[in-house]
């Protein structure tokens, strides 16, 4: 009776198990989601955006949302990115925070690892 019990038990309960634990095909990356804000004056907001698309082009990740919008009661824009890659490529994000954090009118510059996503 155990014994069927526990066999009834792991039949059932296994397709829970691997949406909650998927896995994972060794060698086979899983996408990762990173944001990136960046805070500039509104004068500057055009040539940040055009800097962020030609960081982007030298690496493998790739763009899935971009969005501008007024800081109120300031001179500044805040832009808010969506960036995926195959696997943690904190390397290559933290390349483009180099590049566009000392430009003029910058006045932040963030990113974050937002999700990574199982297949």
């Amino acid at each position: 009776m155990l014994a069927v019990v526990v066999l009834a038990t792991n039949v059932v309960l296994r397709p829970l198990a691997h949406r909650l634990y998927p896995v994972q095909v060794a060698g086979e990356e899983q996408e990762v989601s990173y944001g990136l804000e960046l805070h500039c004056r509104q004068q500057d907001e055009a040539h940040m955006r055009a800097l962020l698309l030609q960081g982007m082009s030298t690496t493998t990740l790739t763009l899935s949302s971009l969005r501008s919008e007024d800081i109120d009661g300031t001179a500044k824009m805040r832009t808010a990115s969506q960036i995926q890659g195959l696997g943690r490529q904190d390397t290559a994000l933290e390349q483009l925070f180099v590049r566009l954090s000392p430009e003029g009118g910058v006045s932040s510059v963030s990113w974050a690892v937002q999700a990574e996503v199982p297949e």
